[in-house]
């Protein structure tokens, strides 16, 4: 007896669920499926988003990242209001090549957000994001950025 799927059908055909992305510290984290950039296009969620391009030479999907970034409200921030927009259309070719992906983290404290990013951040290096947030001064030195200010722990 079959699985009820249509012919010709069949689950290693389905399209990819979401984008997988290395951790500096081992593992992955997976991300929402690319979408093409829009306002309102996340929930009121705290989370990782990451601004994506197409790339040919991406693997194993044809994307590269642009810029990693994180929010309590994702339908806040990601915006063309945010302060790197500009930089990611320029650097995606035209806002018709810019993608976004999301990580959701309920209930997640900006803390444990801010070391997620930089972990991305450390790792891909992505040409939008000048700095990381430097939550972790062992993967700010990774990134090449010098200690947080005593003042910057809580």
């Amino acid at each position: 007896m079959g699985l009820g799927l249509p012919r010709n059908q069949s689950f290693l055909n389905r399209p990819p669920s979401g984008i997988w992305f290395n951790q500096q510290v081992g593992g992955t984290i997976q991300f929402s499926e690319p979408q093409r950039f829009r306002n309102s296009m996340f929930s009121a969620t705290p989370g990782i988003y990451v601004a994506l391009v197409p790339d040919v030479n991406g693997a194993p999907r044809k994307f590269r990242a642009l810029y990693f970034g994180q929010a309590e409200n994702a339908n806040e921030r990601v915006s063309t209001s945010h302060e790197r927009y500009w930089d990611w259309v320029r650097a995606a070719g035209g806002a018709q090549n810019l993608f976004m992906a999301f990580h959701w983290m309920p209930r997640s404290t900006e803390e444990q957000r801010c070391a997620v990013e930089d972990e991305l951040i450390a790792f891909y290096k992505p040409q939008c994001n000048k700095t990381a947030n430097r939550s972790n001064p062992t993967l700010a030195s990774f990134a090449g950025l010098p200690k947080p200010p005593r003042s910057f722990y809580l």
